[in-house]
Protein backbone atom coordinates (compact mmCIF):
# COMPACT_ATOMS: atom_id res chain seq x y z
CA UNK A 1 0.00 0.00 0.00
CA UNK A 2 1.22 3.48 -0.80
CA UNK A 3 0.11 6.93 -1.80
CA UNK A 4 0.79 9.29 -4.69
CA UNK A 5 0.17 13.02 -4.76
CA UNK A 6 -0.12 15.04 -7.91
CA UNK A 7 -2.26 16.95 -10.37
CA UNK A 8 -4.96 15.25 -12.42
CA UNK A 9 -3.92 15.27 -16.06
CA UNK A 10 -6.82 13.16 -17.38
CA UNK A 11 -9.81 11.17 -16.13
CA UNK A 12 -10.71 8.37 -18.49
CA UNK A 13 -14.06 6.81 -19.29
CA UNK A 14 -15.17 3.60 -17.62
CA UNK A 15 -14.55 0.52 -19.77
CA UNK A 16 -15.78 -3.02 -19.24
CA UNK A 17 -13.82 -6.23 -19.89
CA UNK A 18 -15.73 -9.37 -19.01
CA UNK A 19 -17.22 -8.87 -15.55
CA UNK A 20 -14.79 -6.10 -14.58
CA UNK A 21 -14.95 -2.33 -14.97
CA UNK A 22 -11.85 -0.14 -15.24
CA UNK A 23 -11.28 3.61 -15.22
CA UNK A 24 -7.91 5.29 -15.68
CA UNK A 25 -6.70 8.40 -13.86
CA UNK A 26 -3.53 10.01 -15.20
CA UNK A 27 -1.51 12.00 -12.67
CA UNK A 28 1.41 14.39 -13.00
CA UNK A 29 3.44 14.03 -9.80
CA UNK A 30 5.06 16.95 -8.01
CA UNK A 31 8.52 15.70 -7.07
CA UNK A 32 12.06 16.58 -8.03
CA UNK A 33 11.67 14.53 -11.22
CA UNK A 34 7.92 14.68 -12.01
CA UNK A 35 6.34 11.55 -13.42
CA UNK A 36 3.19 10.96 -15.44
CA UNK A 37 1.48 7.91 -13.95
CA UNK A 38 -1.54 5.86 -14.93
CA UNK A 39 -3.62 4.78 -11.93
CA UNK A 40 -6.51 2.33 -12.37
CA UNK A 41 -9.79 2.34 -10.45
CA UNK A 42 -11.85 -0.84 -10.73
CA UNK A 43 -15.48 -1.91 -10.38
CA UNK A 44 -17.34 0.07 -7.66
CA UNK A 45 -14.42 2.54 -7.36
CA UNK A 46 -14.89 3.80 -10.97
CA UNK A 47 -17.68 6.21 -10.05
CA UNK A 48 -15.41 7.79 -7.42
CA UNK A 49 -13.71 9.66 -10.27
CA UNK A 50 -16.93 11.41 -11.36
CA UNK A 51 -16.12 14.35 -9.05
CA UNK A 52 -12.54 14.89 -10.28
CA UNK A 53 -11.34 17.08 -13.14
CA UNK A 54 -8.15 18.02 -14.94
CA UNK A 55 -6.05 20.29 -12.72
CA UNK A 56 -7.34 18.98 -9.37
CA UNK A 57 -4.63 18.36 -6.77
CA UNK A 58 -5.15 14.91 -5.27
CA UNK A 59 -3.71 12.18 -3.10
CA UNK A 60 -4.37 8.61 -4.24
CA UNK A 61 -4.02 5.54 -2.02
CA UNK A 62 -3.04 2.47 -4.04
CA UNK A 63 -1.85 -1.13 -4.12
CA UNK A 64 0.73 -2.38 -6.60
CA UNK A 65 -0.39 -5.34 -8.66
CA UNK A 66 1.72 -7.50 -10.97
CA UNK A 67 1.35 -10.57 -13.11
CA UNK A 68 3.29 -12.68 -15.58
CA UNK A 69 2.16 -13.49 -19.10
CA UNK A 70 3.82 -15.79 -21.62
CA UNK A 71 3.57 -14.56 -25.21
CA UNK A 72 3.19 -16.91 -28.21
CA UNK A 73 6.98 -16.95 -28.66
CA UNK A 74 7.40 -18.33 -25.13
CA UNK A 75 8.81 -15.10 -23.63
CA UNK A 76 7.62 -14.28 -20.13
CA UNK A 77 6.51 -10.67 -19.69
CA UNK A 78 5.69 -8.96 -16.40
CA UNK A 79 2.96 -6.33 -16.17
CA UNK A 80 2.50 -3.95 -13.25
CA UNK A 81 -0.60 -1.96 -12.34
CA UNK A 82 -1.13 0.84 -9.82
CA UNK A 83 -4.60 -0.07 -8.53
CA UNK A 84 -6.23 2.76 -6.59
CA UNK A 85 -8.67 2.26 -3.76
CA UNK A 86 -9.07 5.79 -2.38
CA UNK A 87 -8.68 9.38 -3.62
CA UNK A 88 -9.20 12.80 -2.08
CA UNK A 89 -8.62 16.40 -3.13
CA UNK A 90 -5.87 18.50 -1.60
CA UNK A 91 -5.59 22.25 -1.35
CA UNK A 92 -3.39 23.63 -4.12
CA UNK A 93 0.28 23.45 -3.20
CA UNK A 94 -0.25 20.93 -0.37
CA UNK A 95 1.81 17.81 -0.91
CA UNK A 96 2.22 14.79 1.35
CA UNK A 97 5.69 14.26 2.77
CA UNK A 98 7.36 11.30 1.10
CA UNK A 99 10.65 11.36 2.98
CA UNK A 100 11.99 10.52 6.40
CA UNK A 101 11.51 13.37 8.90
CA UNK A 102 14.26 15.94 9.18
CA UNK A 103 15.64 16.77 12.63
CA UNK A 104 13.53 19.95 12.49
CA UNK A 105 10.41 17.72 12.14
CA UNK A 106 11.14 15.82 15.35
CA UNK A 107 9.33 16.89 18.54
CA UNK A 108 12.45 16.92 20.74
Amino acid sequence: MGSITGTVKRVGETTTKGNFQFRELVLNTKEQYPQILSVVFTNDKCTTLDQYNEGDHVEVQYNLRGREWTNPQGEVKVFNTIQAWKIHKQAEGVEAKEHAPDRADLPF
